[in-house]
């Protein structure tokens, strides 16, 4: 009987190590596949960055001409505040 056991229990250790094996294939199947997907999303964001740079160049270039407009309306508006201000004092003078 103890034989019997022992057989038995050769035998349960024999199909939980085939599982382990099956196991062990689709793992490295699903690894497999997940390596190349990130390769391609890796590739994908390699890409994006590319075709974005132009854009973050043209966002800097609008950026600095509408900070030189700004600047030059302030100019403008505070020269024509002060000829606003002389023309008042030369009528008042008058």
């Amino acid at each position: 009987m103890d034989n019997e056991r022992i057989f038995n229990t050769l035998d349960k250790i024999q199909e939980d190590i085939s599982d382990l094996k099956i196991v062990s294939v689709k793992q490295e199947e699903n690894l497999k596949e997940h390596i190349r997907r990130t390769e391609l999303a890796e590739e994908n964001i390699s890409l994006l960055r590319k075709e974005v740079e132009p854009v973050k160049q043209h966002v800097a270039v609008i950026n600095g001409t509408l900070k030189v407009i700004g600047f030059i309306s302030v100019i403008v508006g505070t020269l024509a505040g002060i000829f606003q201000i002389i023309n008042i004092v030369v009528n008042f003078i008058k």
